[in-house]
């Protein structure tokens, strides 16, 4: 009785979690992500909860970078996303999943319908770990600066 208890608290628990959706592409979503709009942006992000460092890039000594596609609700939050590019790869994508989902965004003034879009984000991964270097900072400087510009 007493396990079974345990695991229906356990289920609750997980149930209530946000999950975000590994597909950003959502009908009645603006596409950003592919067409320009002159104005820019129709969401600012007004919380930005950083990633936290991977453990595994501190203990490899990484710098890197993720490109990702989001889609941002009308109520101002992530509820989908697509990785489209990651250096090295994966090892920070779990971490910039895990941020992004904590973010809070505003619409920008031409959205005052609160117009849910797809649109790019782009976040860097430098190590700083007392004046050391990552080892990898020059293959991380040239493969986060073409991720950057594509």
């Amino acid at each position: 009785m007493h396990k079974n208890y345990l695991l229906g608290v356990g289920l609750l628990v997980l149930a209530g979690c946000q999950t975000l959706d590994t597909n950003p592409y959502k009908p009645g979503y603006k596409d950003l992500s592919v067409e320009r709009d002159e104005r820019g942006s129709y969401w600012n992000a007004t919380k930005i909860v950083s990633p936290s460092y991977p453990r595994e890039a501190v203990r490899l000594s990484q710098n890197g970078c993720v490109q990702m596609v989001v889609s941002i609700n009308a109520e101002g939050k992530v509820d989908g996303y697509q990785i489209k590019n990651s250096y090295p790869e994966d090892l920070f994508v779990d971490s910039m999943v895990n941020a992004i989902g904590k973010w809070d965004w505003a619409p920008a003034a031409h959205n005052s319908e609160k117009m849910p879009a797809v649109q790019h984000l782009y976040f860097d991964f430098k190590l700083d770990m007392q004046g050391k270097e990552a080892k990898n900072v020059a293959e991380a400087k040239a493969a986060c600066d073409m991720i950057a510009r594509s």
